[in-house]
């Protein structure tokens, strides 16, 4: 299909509705943001409880509320802390809006922990903080060696997590923890064997603790270790990789892969899978789930991952829906070309659109020649992706950046550790933490001047992208049960009053007879064309007959949009 502007006559009253013009109209309104640092961008360096430069080796691993308020991260910083000179690996909680601080790793009485703190990740509000560490002074009833603990800001109190079902001391080591919306499960992996039940395969196992109940539940019995688990908001569902082969049927391929584990059923499902549901012939791990649950990221060098698409020999970062089965590379340009570097440590916004990643690749951003390893984060609405660890003027860090980067639900804030020195003015210190708040784009304008119907003020949405071949959906909601509508598309904007309200799009094209369903909706969805001119304007709005409505006829909100 060649891009050209479409024209009344491109569809006539009364004729068959013809998609391919009609998004060739909807892809004109379409908006492509350049990957350039926006204006409306910041980039903060969060400095220690002092308000000073971050001391010491700096921060690591951190975490971010799905609001964005609230920080935890891993700190071996030597300043003074309310007094006291720290000298272990603390956790930090920072309230990125206030700017306090509060030392997580401490005994009952307030002190510093006897151990070193690490891998912190917080509860939806901020209140739970989990973490590991090999500290014997923090809570009762550890042993040697790291386990999890949780601490709650509201009571002041820490409490061991990785604890035998029954009651007990653990006979093992506990590592990477995740904790779900409310605080209540916690996930983390462990070598102990007197955990949950009979556990005799000395390999690293993935548990889950309710903390409400007091129980233990081990969701693996591997022959190799399971590892690295990430835990849904609503604790039902846990991400992991294995290398083990006993765990699902059919595993064979001799390599780790990416595990779906749901605790209503108790069963496991293959996430690194073909088309056939087999497993990959690749390695698939660093997995990260979504807080709805429903999306799976994780790097893979498999070649044959289902809808996935081919692979490059490099590692990929692969978004899984888990409603759908199906799998996309994200670690891409804003053209979809594929990363040309290797690919890890995903993080994923609460409804899996936004995705945070790291890797040394060149070709995701328009320059990018400092070798280093950075962060970037990929927009799968409108497949933009942009470099966040990048100077406001776009310069890349001149050292690297560290994993992981957490993001809020709406992808506007995302927390990086960097070692740059050439990101903000007068850093001098080495390794930051770093907290950027991004624009996005939004590809619609709405333009209101919707009039009343039936079902209320009926509401038209659009969602979609300019790259070639990605679905365009339009969606009206809230009109005539059962009804017909016609979309109305124009390349300028009328505003003329019609039917008692106003139509917002000039008349340059009529779709009409779009059936409207029982509940009120009416979609369209097609791919958008490529080689759409730039420049163009388009506004759209939906109009139908209601008998409800006051003189007859209802209509929705327009929309408008340009291309760069």
């Amino acid at each position: 299909m060649t891009a050209q502007t479409p024209s009344s006559s491109s569809l006539r009253p009364g004729s068959r509705p013809c998609c391919s013009w009609l998004l060739m109209g909807v892809a004109i309104a379409l908006t492509l943001a350049s990957p350039a640092a926006r204006a409306t961008d910041t980039l903060e360096r969060v400095k220690n409880w002092a308000g000073q430069q971050v001391l010491g080796s700096g921060a690591e691993k951190p975490d971010l509320t799905p609001d964005g308020r609230y920080a935890v991260y891993r700190s071996a910083d030597w300043n003074l802390f309310n007094g006291v000179t720290l000298t272990k690996v603390n956790v930090i909680f920072r309230d990125l809006q206030t700017g306090t601080s509060e030392l997580i790793s401490k005994t009952p009485l307030g002190a510093e922990s006897n151990g070193n703190s690490v891998n912190a990740s917080l509860s939806a509000d901020g209140r739970f903080v989990v973490f590991q560490s090999t500290s014997t002074d923090i809570a009762p009833g550890a042993s040697s060696g790291a386990h999890i603990y949780v601490y709650d800001r509201q009571t002041g109190v820490s409490e061991l997590v990785d604890v035998p079902d029954g009651g007990g001391t653990p006979n093992g080591a506990a590592s990477e923890s995740s904790i779900s919306d409310d605080g209540r499960y916690v996930t983390f992996q462990s070598s102990a064997t007197n955990l949950a039940g009979t556990d005799a395969n000395i390999h690293t196992d993935i548990f889950v603790r309710d903390r409400q109940l007091g129980t233990t539940v081990r969701l693996t019995n591997g022959n190799l270790p399971s590892e690295l688990p990430s835990i849904s908001a609503d604790g039902q569902r846990v991400v992991f990789h294995t290398k083990a082969n006993n765990i699902i049927a059919g595993d064979t391929n001799g390599k780790h892969d990416v595990l779906l584990w749901d605790m209503p059923t108790g069963g496991y499902e293959l996430v690194s899978r073909t088309s056939a549901g087999g497993v990959s012939n690749g390695s698939s791990l660093l997995s990260s789930i979504s807080r709805d649950g429903r999306w799976v990221a994780f790097s893979s060098d498999a070649g044959n991952l289902n809808g996935a698409g081919a692979n490059n020999g490099k590692s990929q970062l692969i978004l899984f829906d888990s409603a759908t089965g199906l799998m996309t590379n994200v670690s891409v340009d804003s053209t979809g070309v594929l990363a040309n570097q290797h690919v890890y440590d995903p993080r994923l916004s609460s409804d899996g659109r936004f995705v945070t990643f790291q890797t040394r690749a060149s070709n995701l951003v328009a320059v990018d020649t400092n070798n280093n390893d950075d962060i970037f984060v990929h927009d799968t609405q409108s497949a933009l992706t942009r470099r966040v660890s990048e100077s406001l003027a776009g310069v890349g860090g001149n050292s690297g950046a560290f994993p992981v980067a957490p993001i809020s639900k709406d992808g506007t804030l995302i927390l990086f550790v960097d070692q740059s020195n050439n990101l903000v003015a007068g850093d001098t210190n080495g390794k930051d933490l770093f907290l950027r708040t991004m624009e996005w784009p939004s590809p619609w304008a709405d333009l209101g001047q919707g009039l009343a119907g039936t079902n209320g003020m009926p509401a038209l949405q659009a969602t979609g992208d300019l790259t070639g071949g990605s679905l365009v959906t339009l969606t009206l909601s809230d009109a005539l049960p059962l009804g017909s509508t016609a979309l109305v598309l124009g390349f300028s904007q009328l505003d003329a009053p019609f039917r008692g309200g106003t139509l917002v799009p000039f008349p340059d094209i009529m779709v009409i007879g779009l059936p409207i369903d029982a509940a009120g909706t009416q979609v369209i969805a097609d791919t958008w064309p490529a080689g759409v001119p730039s420049g163009a304007q388009m506004f759209l709005q939906h109009w139908f007959a209601d008998p409800g409505a006051v003189h007859g006829f209802a209509a929705s909100n327009g929309l408008s949009g340009t291309t760069p």
